[in-house]
């Protein structure tokens, strides 16, 4: 009896040991508060599309490392490319940057560093590579705009300017200041 009354007891203690460290092992949520730096989660090697709503692929998003961070609504990419296909043929793009920083409310994209745009060939539209230091791509609208100077090359020649502005699903494009040109003579 003395040996069942010692299980016993035995038996309380360590029941009574595991709902205190429960009791004390909990974690009141409320309390929690999310830092305007904490980021949300990261992605490694990593390739997203944004599909519009009837069922077409608008951009293809890809690079070496993301972070977004949910409080501020943006996201840092490293080794961003972004492939816009657009309506038709001659919309399509790509733009590639050493690093980008999205914000999800505007959806623009500030790419910086190495930025290169690459317009394929298409109809009767020559291929275009645009190269600067750093763009804004405005992901909606499809317009760039950038106050760095600015190179364009194509198989008819080179452009250069000091800052641009541009409607890509309209061909268009805006050169500010400085604007040199050289153009090639077919014969």
């Amino acid at each position: 009896m003395k040996h069942l009354l010692t299980l016993i007891a035995a038996l309380l203690i360590i029941l009574l040991i595991t709902q205190l460290e429960d009791y004390l092992g909990q974690t009141d949520i409320s309390r929690l508060t999310m830092e305007k730096d904490q980021i949300d989660y990261y992605l490694a090697d990593f390739s997203v599309m944004a599909v519009a709503s009837d069922g077409t692929v608008s951009y293809e998003l890809a690079g070496r490392h993301l972070s977004h961070w949910q409080a501020q609504k943006q996201s840092l990419i490293i080794a961003p490319q972004i492939r816009g296909e657009g309506k038709t043929a001659d919309e399509r793009l790509q733009l590639r940057a050493d690093e980008a920083r999205i914000d999800q409310n505007t959806r623009i994209a500030e790419l910086d560093g190495n930025v290169q745009v690459l317009k394929p060939a298409s109809g009767q539209q020559e291929e275009f590579r645009l190269q600067t230091a750093r763009l804004s791509y405005n992901m909606q609208s499809r317009e760039i705009f950038t106050a760095e100077p600015v190179s364009i090359t194509s198989p008819s020649g080179t452009m250069q300017s000091t800052g641009l502005a541009g409607k890509l699903d309209e061909n268009l494009l805006r050169f500010n200041a400085n604007v040199r040109s050289t153009y090639q003579v077919n014969q």
